[in-house]
Formats: C-alpha cells, structure tokens, sequence
C-alpha cells in the first residue's frame, strides 16, 4: 500500500474536504451441506458481522480513499476472521484525463461459497475452488492511467502484481501461493455517440510455489471489443480475440496452447428494473496446479423494486472447465432475496446455493439467512 499511502498522508494534512462513511450488517444464517447430491452432512446456525469504515480526502486534483471492511463469522462455535483492505488515489491530470493507484488486500479465513474474492470489476466469475473455509490472501497493487489522447480516442492502461493462495504453510498444501504481474492496455474509439469500438491487450505471469518444485504460467489475451447502446435502457458489449498461454515446472518443458477468446454482454436498466448477464471463454491458470484450462463462465443478476421501500434480488454465476488436466470441474452460486430498506437501515432475506465438482468429488450447500444493515456517512 506504499504509494496509496503517501498520498493519503499528504491529503490528511492538505485536504480541502474529507469525509467518513461507516456501517455495519449482520447476518444469520442456517446452512445445509450435501455430498454427491444426497447424503446430509449437516445443519449448522452461522453468524457473520461485517463492519465498514472508509475515509477520503480531496486536495484540488488529488483524491484518496481508504476502506477497512473485515468479516466476522461464527460457525458452531468456531470463529473466522477475514481482514479487507482498500487503498486508491486519483490524481486529475486535466478534465479528461487522470492518474490511478490502487491497492486490495485480504487475509484470514475465506469462505469459498459466499463468492469470489477478486478485486471488484477484474472477474465476476466464481472462481474453481472447493466448498470451505480456508485460509487465504490475495493482494492485487496496480497503477493506471484513464485519459482521453485526442477527441474520441481514449486510452487505459494498468499495471500492477497480483498475489494469491494459502495464507499458511497447511493451507498452501492444497492452494500453493501465486504471485506475478499484470499488464493491461486498452485504445478505445468513440465511433459514434453510442458505439464504441476498442483494441485491448492482457499480459500475465505467475510463479506457484510448491513443495513438487515451482512452476511458472503466462498468459496473452488480446482482442477488439464493441460497446453499443441498442436504447436509452439496452446496452450490449461483444468481444472476441485470442490467446497463448504457456506452463512448466521451473527447468522443465513448457506446455503451450492458443486458443480463441471471447465475451458477450447484456444489461438493462430501468426505473424499477435492472438486470445484467455475462458470459465469456478463455484460457485460464489453475490457482491449485498452475497448469492452464479453458474455462467458461456465465453471470445473471436483475433488481426489481415492486415499490419504493422493498427490492427483490436475484443473481448467479458460474464457471466450467471444458478442457484440460481439470476438465469437468465446475462453480456455481445462486442467490434470491428480498429486502426492505427505509433511509440507512435495509432489513433482508433470502436463500444462497453453492455447488461445486472438483476431481470428481461433488459437494454442494443451501444457505438461508436473514441480514439487516445499518449505514451513516458524514462530510467535513
């Protein structure tokens, strides 16, 4: 968190204005797991609390922002604590073009059916990992650049170094610690007021730390993507391109495979209806092995508000290996809920599912909870 820091610290002391958020949210819950789709394990009362602190400050054309959110959980009686960090800073250039920095970090215990850990925006895909708790870090540093070069040419580019996997010596047993840079560029045409067409370029490399002997992965994704606004409330996005990818144990032969990319995109927003789906393709490195596979994944999620103070919410998301040494094993989450939500205070429930097929080994859990959640914010 080193350059997000510094800036945060000359902000403190120049800021024009700053200003505070916190909240807090519990949940209750009654979880069920299955395995190979019948026998129950179990019915087991969980509590999760999640308390939310973020401040910012804003000097002329320097912003920052810092966010602690941990989680709480207590399930029979054995606590788990997951520790999130954020740290960002903008920096206005000109009115078109700014400076990004920007660091995630999460450590402690992770509950791999409640979602993907992924720094917001980078994969809305659950990730291929079994159903449990285990003991994780990830931590994603990255510097940008988001600016207009001349009337309707926009360039983005971010680099940065993703690190991820166990967070001890046991839990890296199973998941090896994987750690290398990132590297993305995007040039992007305003072609019309509502078409956009764009060339992007994805760099990646990773070293897996085991006790068989490291072994190291890259990835190149490049393609041209098109963004319209069919309507007022439509919008689509398509992409598609292609990729080489490469692994091998540190002094061994590498593997190496090309393959097509590509991604589809839908959403839809109204007044008292939004929803959204995804899907894409693409090689990708496993976080547990190291070796590539061609993955698929799909997201839906919609938002209804039959009237002011209630919204029905629904989503899912799921990812497949189609090909590889983990062909057939697969993700999946759903969730429905209902919440009733009156100023800062929002009062919810619902169900969850999560199911999920590793080395043949099926292992499924159904969640029902109820949340309530409690927000204040305050400017200076």
């Amino acid at each position: 968190m080193g350059s997000a820091a510094w800036l945060l610290l000359g902000l403190v002391v120049s800021a024009d204005h700053g200003f505070t958020s916190f909240s807090v949210s519990a949940e209750t819950r009654g979880s069920a797991s299955f395995q190979e789709g019948s026998a129950t394990v179990g019915f087991t009362p969980e509590l999760s609390i999640q308390p939310t602190a973020d401040v910012g400050w804003v000097a002329g054309a320097l912003r920052a922002d810092l966010g602690y959110h941990p989680l709480f959980t207590l399930t029979s009686a054995a606590p788990a604590l997951l520790h999130r960090m954020q740290a960002t800073g903008e920096w206005r250039l000109s009115p078109g073009r700014r400076a990004l920095v920007d660091q995630q970090l999460s450590f402690g215990q992770y509950d791999t059916s409640l979602g993907n850990l992924g720094q917001a925006g980078d994969d809305p895909f659950p990730k291929l990992l079994g159903l449990g708790i285990v003991d994780y870090l990830t931590s994603d540093t990255a510097a940008g650049f988001d600016g207009a070069l001349v009337p309707r040419l926009r360039l983005r580019a971010s680099a940065g170094y993703h690190v991820s996997g166990g967070l001890t010596e046991a839990a890296r047993a199973g998941l090896p610690l994987q750690q290398g840079p990132r590297l993305t560029l995007e040039l992007q045409h305003e072609a019309t007021r509502r078409d956009s067409v764009s060339g992007y370029l994805k760099l990646s490399g990773d070293r897996f730390s085991k006790d068989t002997g490291d072994r190291l992965a890259g990835v190149a994704e490049g393609g041209v993507t098109w963004r319209s606004t069919l309507t007022r409330d439509l919008g689509m996005t398509l992409a598609a391109g292609a990729a080489a990818a490469a692994s091998a144990i540190v002094g061994g032969v590498p593997v190496q495979l090309a393959a097509p990319v590509g991604s589809a995109g839908l959403s839809y927003g109204a007044p008292r209806l939004r929803f959204t789906v995804d899907a894409n393709y693409s090689p990708q490195v496993d976080a547990q092995t190291g070796t590539i596979f061609y993955r698929a994944g799909a997201t839906a999620s919609s938002e209804y508000h039959p009237r002011g103070d209630l919204t029905a919410r629904a989503s899912f998301g799921g990812s497949w290996s189609v090909a590889g040494d983990n062909a057939g094993d697969r993700s999946i989450l759903g969730e429905a809920s209902l919440a009733w939500h009156e100023r800062n205070l929002e009062v919810s429930g619902g169900v969850r599912a999560a199911d999920a097929t590793q080395a043949s080994a099926h292992a499924t859990e159904l969640r029902a909870y109820v949340a309530f959640s409690l927000k204040t914010a305050a400017v200076r």
